[in-house]
């Protein structure tokens, strides 16, 4: 897994049309037999595109903007999932005091179609509540909850996550609940409260902002203890220790490659998920969410 902002161009979003040239060029290089058995959360890609009066309810055009998170089999010549992050804030796109060029556009310039509308993506109308967040077949509905490999994963990007994106939407009844949870992110941590995995299920979160203390991005692993309450009670979470990390380009100036980060990969500790997989996935067979 990536940070958020992984793919972002030098005004702050790429064209529309170049997403597709990124989506293209990722799938190309992992569809390599020698990544079979990986699955990669490409960071997130920010595409841009000029709106409408239907599209931004205001006369003449506008810039839309969403930030889409690739989701991508290893090893398999497969369409990678998408999931749209729902909520915007403001690190999403340069911000209006900062350094600009005049062909630059600001958070000022533009709109975000889902701001506000939380579970309205494309072809998708529903708002939050159960089982509104799975993905099913339409790998392209930029919801949050999906199969892959066997397993369900949940995914919410940054501020999402904040608010609560999937625990405001969880399984419906004989859905699959969440098995590991997943946070591509840029000055983001765990919080429990928004914890959505089964018990002994994993939650990451890949951070691409330094923490003050360190200087070294916020990512983490850990594993459920407790999973959230149908009563409203929060998950608990006991951390994952790091096993190693790599500086990526030790060689080179990181400051021309990375936002105010030096480029670590981490890896985590093994961790057995013997726990939450087998024969039978955990389903709500309630009504009402039960992730026990």
């Amino acid at each position: 897994m990536a940070p958020e902002f992984y793919f972002r161009g030098t005004r702050g979003a790429y064209p529309i049309e170049n997403h597709g040239v990124v989506m293209a060029g990722l799938k190309d290089i992992l569809k390599d037999v020698m990544f079979e058995g990986w699955l990669f959360v490409c960071g997130s890609v920010i595409v841009r595109w000029l709106g409408d009066m239907a599209s931004t309810k205001k006369a003449g055009n506008a810039t839309l903007v969403q930030n889409i998170v690739p989701v991508i089999k290893g090893g398999v010549d497969e369409e990678p999932r998408v999931v749209i992050k729902e909520h915007m804030s403001g690190i999403d796109f340069i911000k209006v005091n900062d350094k600009i060029k005049r062909s630059d556009f600001t958070i000022a310039d533009v709109r975000h179609p889902l701001a506000g509308k939380p579970g309205r993506f494309w072809g998708n109308n529903a708002k939050t509540g159960s089982g509104k967040e799975s993905q099913g077949l339409t790998k392209y509905s930029g919801l949050g909850i999906f199969d892959e490999c066997g397993l369900t994963f949940g995914l919410e990007v940054c501020l999402d996550h904040a608010l609560k994106r999937l625990r405001k939407s969880p399984p419906g009844r004989n859905q699959a609940f969440v098995q590991l949870q997943l946070i591509p992110s840029a000055g983001m941590e765990i919080i429990d409260e928004a914890v959505v995995a089964v018990k002994n299920g994993l939650v990451m979160n890949c951070d691409g902002r330094p923490r003050a203390d360190d200087d070294t991005p916020m990512s983490q692993c850990k594993r459920v203890t407790k999973a959230c309450g149908r009563l409203g009670s929060d998950a608990t979470t006991t951390d994952i220790a790091i096993a190693k990390r790599i500086r990526v380009h030790p060689g080179a100036n990181c400051s021309q490659l990375f936002d105010d980060t030096h480029g670590i990969v981490r890896f985590y500790a093994r961790t057995g998920i013997d726990a939450i997989t087998g024969v039978n996935k955990p389903r709500n067979t309630n009504w009402i969410f039960d992730p026990y």
